[in-house]
Formats: C-alpha cells, structure tokens, sequence
C-alpha cells in the first residue's frame, strides 16, 4: 500500500543474467513492478545484477532514455 503511494516514473534495471546468480533479484524486481504504479521495468543485456560494471554503456543509455522521458524533479531509478 506504501509503494502505491509514489507516484513519480520508477525505472526499475535487471541485468538479463540475472537469474544465473541468483532468482532472488528478479523476483524483488516483480514484486516492485507489481507495487510501484509507475513501474518501467527492463532488462539490460550481458548484465547480471552488477549492471553497471557489467554493461556501463548499456546502463548509461537506459538512464539516459529514462531521464530524457521524464523531467529529472520526478524520475527515480532503482537497481
């Protein structure tokens, strides 16, 4: 119900290989879509949950895309 309240756009960044370290990421991911109205959930590929060290580029173009969507007064990002 807490998590219904927020209200501004979420992007919520899994690494595609996530699940090879452990399914515990992802299920935490579809739980924060399920609870966050404003949800974008993606994945990043060649990623696991260490994403930015993974992927930096992909990262940086997935906050990049995110933010130019939505002013930066309203965004967050969780991952």
């Amino acid at each position: 119900a807490e998590a219904a309240r927020i209200t501004q756009p979420v992007l919520l960044m899994l690494g595609a290989d996530t699940d090879a370290v452990t399914p515990m990421f992802g299920e935490m991911n579809a739980a924060l879509a399920e609870w966050l109205p404003h949800a974008e959930p993606v994945q990043l590929p060649r990623a696991t949950h260490a994403l930015q060290m993974m992927n930096p580029a992909g990262t940086a173009e997935l906050l990049t895309a995110f933010f130019a969507r939505h002013p930066k007064a309203t965004a967050t990002a969780v991952g």
